[in-house]
């Protein structure tokens, strides 16, 4: 069985009144508007996408060491996304997740640059981590099947012989 969310929506005097049954007590009741085209929001609407966005705060915070960073990188998103800032911390939040070891220095090369989204944090944290697994991958790895054989020892002037043709 498919459940589906309906509301019931039902207007009396001046006031708008949604209910999940029909004869139910209201869940939300809404002042209309006199004015034709007019919108009214109910600030109590807004309160919890302002927590959500204070925990979010408060988790990047906690996560990156650096405070003075954090509190850049925070405040740019709010000043460059105000609609979208919670899915900005996501972002953010998402790749402290997956890249924890280079989350400070990505945001330092943000403020450096002056870039302004969460996504250029994660593709610097990319970046630095591609970077980091090559030079890894560079480091010298002894082959365990040769690990106790030592290469014998020459004197330099077998060298020269080869050199000049064995003479």
């Amino acid at each position: 069985m498919v459940r589906e969310n309906v509301a019931y929506v039902s207007v009396a005097g001046e006031e708008l009144s949604i209910s999940l049954h029909p004869d139910g007590s209201p869940i939300a009741v809404h002042k209309l508007s006199n004015e034709k085209g007019r919108i009214i929001t109910d600030p109590t609407h807004r309160r919890r996408s302002q927590t959500k966005r204070d925990k979010l705060v408060k988790q990047v915070t906690e996560q990156l060491a650096e405070t003075e960073d954090s509190i850049w990188l925070i405040m740019t998103l709010q000043e460059h996304y105000p609609r979208h800032t919670i899915d900005q911390f996501k972002v953010v939040l998402k790749v402290i997740e997956i890249y924890p070891l280079y989350i400070n220095d990505p945001v330092k090369e943000m403020k450096r640059l002056v870039l302004t989204s969460a996504n250029y944090l994660r593709d610097i944290a990319i970046a630095l981590e591609i970077q980091s697994s090559k030079q890894s991958s560079k480091k010298e790895v002894i082959n365990e099947k040769y690990k106790a054989t030592t290469a014998p020892e020459r004197d330099q002037d077998i060298y020269l012989q080869v050199l000049q043709g064995g003479r």
